[in-house]
C-alpha cells in the first residue's frame, strides 16, 4: 500500500477525534504525499496541493483516507486549492504564476493569463463565485471573477503596524469577512470586503495568541479556525478574532499544522513536521 493508516481509539477524549491519518514512508518513490500546502474538501473528498517538483500535484482522497487521483502532475505546481461553485477545483499555480481550473477526472478546463501574480499563495472562493487571491510577494489581496478578470486588489500590510506583509492563506466567510494568515508579522487580519482591517489576532506566546499561523478556515458559524505552525494547535477564534479555545494540541497529535479545512464536523490538516515525513490527518 502507498499509505500508512492508523484509526484512532476513544478514550474518554471530547474534542475531535483523529479518524485516519496518511503519512509518507521514507521507502516510497514516488511518495504518496510530498510537500503539502493547501487543502480543501470536495463533498466527502479531500483534496491535497503538493507543490514539490517532480511530484507536485493535486491529490484527492477519499473519506477513509485512501488516494482516489492525482490532478495536474506535471502540469501544475499548486499551493493554494478551493472548490468553485461549479465544483470544479481551482488552484494557485507556481509554474504560470496564475490560477488553474481542473475538474475531478484531472482534466484542466482553464488557465487565467500567465504571470497574473507576481507569487500567488493562498485561494478561497466565495459564495458568489469571488476568487480570493493572495500574492506573496506584492503583498496584496486580489478579488477576480471566475473568468479571471480582477475585481479588486488589497495591500494585507496593516496602517497601524508593518505595512510590509507575506500573505499565506486565506478564508471568506459569509458576511465576506476575509480572514488572512500573515507570515511577515506572524499575524491572522481580518478585513472587510472592501479592505479594510476590522481586527487582528496578534502574535505571542500568550494563549489567545498565534506564534505561526498557516492555514485559515471557517466553520458553519463563522468562526475562524487557524493552524498554528510554531505551537502545534490547531486554535479557534470567534468571527472577530477573539480566542475561544485551543481545538487540537500535541495531546491529539498535533505537529507542525499547515494546511487546514473542515467541512460540518470533519476537520481535515496537512501537517510538515521539521526533518520529518509530512502526513494528512482527517478528525471528527
Amino acid at each position: 500500500m502507498s499509505t500508512t493508516i492508523r484509526l484512532s481509539m476513544d478514550n474518554g477524549h471530547h474534542g475531535p477525534l483523529l479518524l485516519w491519518k496518511v503519512t509518507r514512508r521514507s521507502d516510497q518513490h514516488p511518495p504518496s504525499i510530498y510537500q503539502p500546502y493547501g487543502i480543501t474538501f470536495h463533498d466527502e473528498n479531500i483534496v491535497l496541493a503538493e507543490g514539490s517538483w517532480p511530484f507536485s500535484r493535486l491529490q484527492m482522497f477519499n473519506g477513509r483516507g485512501r488516494s482516489v487521483c492525482s490532478i495536474g502532475q506535471g502540469a501544475v505546481l499548486p499551493f493554494g486549492v478551493a472548490v468553485n461553485s461549479d465544483g470544479n477545483i481551482v488552484t494557485t499555480d507556481h509554474c504560470d504564476r496564475t490560477v488553474k481550473v481542473f475538474d475531478v477526472c484531472g482534466e484542466q478546463l482553464l488557465a487565467w493569463k500567465p504571470a497574473a501574480f507576481e507569487w500567488p499563495t493562498g485561494i478561497a472562493v466565495d459564495e458568489c463565485g469571488r476568487h480570493y487571491i493572495l500574492d506573496w510577494s506584492l503583498g496584496t489581496v486580489n478579488i477576480h471573477a471566475e473568468s479571471g478578470e480582477r475585481l479588486k486588489e488589497f495591500r494585507s500590510g496593516s496602517a497601524d503596524g508593518p505595512t510590509y506583509s507575506c500573505p499565506a492563506y486565506v478564508a471568506v466567510d459569509s458576511r465576506k469577512r476575509i480572514i488572512v494568515s500573515d507570515v511577515f508579522d506572524r499575524s491572522v487580519k481580518i478585513f472587510d470586503e472592501s479592505g479594510r482591517l476590522i481586527s487582528r489576532i496578534e502574535s505571542g506566546a500568550e494563549k489567545e495568541k498565534v506564534l505561526d499561523p498557516r492555514g485559515v478556515c471557517v466553520d458553519e458559524q463563522s468562526n475562524i479556525v487557524v493552524a498554528d505552525w510554531g505551537k502545534n494547535l490547531v486554535k479557534l477564534y470567534s468571527f472577530d478574532g477573539r480566542w475561544i479555545r485551543d481545538l487540537l494540541t500535541r495531546d491529539d497529535g498535533i505537529a507542525n499544522p499547515r494546511a487546514i479545512a473542515i467541512r460540518g464536523s470533519s476537520i481535515a490538516i496537512a501537517e510538515q513536521k521539521l526533518n520529518e515525513s509530512p502526513s494528512l490527518k482527517l478528525y471528527g
